[in-house]
């Protein structure tokens, strides 16, 4: 099971990250946009916030079962007998690579979306490993 601290921190990061997304997607995206961003424009700049929901969601789904391992909601070796959990990144590849740059804080909020869903993928195939190799899988 997950060090509590690890969860505990890593929701934090992710709540937070949820919240700078949701304030830029209110506030700060017409601040930040490149000047006068075309209609496909705006649609590339909501798409990837979405993308970053999405990947910030799953993150969140996977911590919150953590959680309810670590209260004895759900036990481990029956949540780890179904396999992955986390999906594969939710937001797919990247359809901005080599289109119009993103603004800085987007791109920002992008960047470590990815760094935290990678993070948390790792854990959760060490996790799965211990399992297969004590389960004999």
């Amino acid at each position: 099971m997950q060090h509590p601290a690890f969860v505990r921190k890593t929701y934090d990061e992710t709540l937070s990250l949820m919240v700078q997304a949701r304030d830029y997607a209110a506030y700060g995206a017409g601040s930040d946009c490149m000047p006068g961003p075309d209609a496909s424009g705006r649609l590339a700049l909501s798409c990837e916030a979405m993308r970053i929901t999405a990947r910030l969601a799953s993150v969140m789904a996977w911590l919150m079962r953590q959680r309810a391992i670590h209260n004895g909601e759900l036990q481990e070796a029956d949540v780890l007998a179904d396999g992955a959990w986390l999906p594969t990144d939710p937001a797919g590849p990247d359809p901005t690579e080599g289109a119009a740059p993103l603004p800085f804080e987007l791109n920002r909020l992008r960047d470590h979306s990815r760094r935290l869903y990678e993070r948390v993928a790792r854990i959760e195939a060490l996790l799965l490993e211990k399992n297969d190799a004590i389960s004999g899988r």
